[in-house]
């Protein structure tokens, strides 16, 4: 007697290729858990990745049904942290004669920055608002008159065009009616 059996066996020696589509390597967020979408030999895959505060390196690794282990990285940055604008001039409650002005300010402690503001007589409120790469925004505003107007200077006393024997003299006036 005689007794025959077949096993067919693949021998796969090549890791499954692990491709991470979104996000992007050294991309930036600010919300987490994020979701990873990956495709592993072309077959599409999501997990949810939960981020710490900076830089997060996200490794998504999958192995095959020959045991070979495939994987690909990511780099991602979570920033919740909303810029600090600061405003260096002009300051606060100001007045000019000119516009436009220039806004002197600093995004989280760099460099002067400035921008131009265009006025409108009396009260304007200039606000300078900055996001940065995780879409986080940052402002801060302040006060500028613009006053473009002369006092209007009335003389009270002596009377247009009086005589007097003593020097020095009073005057008094008024200024924009007060």
């Amino acid at each position: 007697n005689t007794a025959s059996a077949q096993v067919r066996v693949t021998l796969d020696t090549i890791a499954p290729a692990i491709i991470i589509t979104s996000p992007a390597d050294n991309s930036y967020t600010n919300t987490t858990p994020i979701t990873v979408s990956y495709t592993v030999d072309g077959l599409p895959k999501t997990k949810s990745i939960g981020l710490t505060e900076g830089l997060n390196t996200i490794t998504i690794s999958e192995v095959d049904e020959a045991g070979n282990t495939g994987s690909a990285e990511a780099r991602v940055y979570l920033d919740t942290v909303l810029p600090a604008v600061v405003i260096k001039s002009p300051a606060n409650n100001s007045y000019t004669r000119t516009s436009p002005i220039d806004i002197t300010y600093t995004v989280d402690g760099g460099p002067d920055r400035t921008e131009p503001a265009n006025l409108t007589e009396g009260p304007n409120t200039v606000t300078i608002t900055k996001a940065d790469l995780a879409g986080n925004s940052g402002s801060a505003s302040i006060t500028v008159h613009l006053d473009t107007v002369s006092p209007a200077v009335v003389i009270k006393s002596p009377a247009n065009n009086s005589y007097t024997r003593t020097s020095p003299i009073d005057v008094t006036y008024t200024v924009d009616g007060g």
